[in-house]
């Protein structure tokens, strides 16, 4: 009796400190209770898409700190958009994007940072220029420049890209690649309505709509 009231105890002590040990990892996990995925898309090994809703707005070192939770291995480009539970927006508040290295932007801009978007070209002719929230917003305009055409893209920080368009027509679609995006098969199309829809091998996967200019 006193050998099994002894195995008793040591049993107990040994629950004891099992439920204390989960109890302690649990604790330590709270710090992810301020965001939760809402989607997780995955295309192939060339790119991962993750839509995050954060319970309250955090600092840069907290999305960096997410970024590096939420990432995994076997990607070329893994994009990471962040909403703010309560605030109803069209487009990302912030988003970490590994592109291939992690860039942390938070995009809740004012008027004026917005405005910025806007841009004049004093060379070339506008093709057509369209309003892009996928991920976060951007401006996309296509400018003739010397029978070439140039794609320009504007962000709300004030900061930009210019590619010159490689063209291709195949099956009859006229299609404008970069010489980055050529590698992974993604290109733009210019509908017949004037929009600006954005292709890859798994097809159309986001369409813009044409500003007036």
């Amino acid at each position: 009796m006193q050998m099994l009231a002894g195995w008793r105890k040591l049993l107990s002590k040994r629950l004891f400190m099992t439920f204390f040990a989960v109890a302690l990892i649990a604790g330590c996990g709270s710090s992810d209770d301020d965001y939760k995925i809402i989607k997780d898309e995955k295309m192939g090994s060339i790119k991962r898409t993750v839509e995050i809703e954060l319970i309250e707005r955090v600092d840069e070192k907290r999305l960096r700190e997410i970024a590096t939770n939420v990432y995994e291995k076997g990607f070329e480009r893994t994009f990471i958009g962040y909403r703010v539970k309560g605030e109803n927006r069209p487009t990302y508040w912030a988003t970490t994007h590994y592109n291939p290295n992690l860039e942390v932007k938070i995009l809740a801009k004012s008027l004026p940072d917005k405005e910025a978007m806007e841009t004049d070209f004093d060379q070339g002719s506008v093709l057509g220029s369209w309003t892009v929230h996928y991920g976060f917003e951007y401006i996309v305009t296509f400018v003739e420049v010397d029978g070439k055409i140039n794609i320009n893209s504007k962000f709300a920080d004030g900061s930009s890209s210019n590619y010159t368009a490689i063209i291709e027509v195949i099956n009859g679609q006229q299609r404008y690649y970069t010489e980055s995006s050529k590698d992974h098969g993604e290109y733009y199309v210019i509908s017949e309505s004037g929009d600006l829809e954005m292709w890859s091998p798994n097809g159309n996967y986001y369409t813009a709509k044409r500003k007036g200019i």
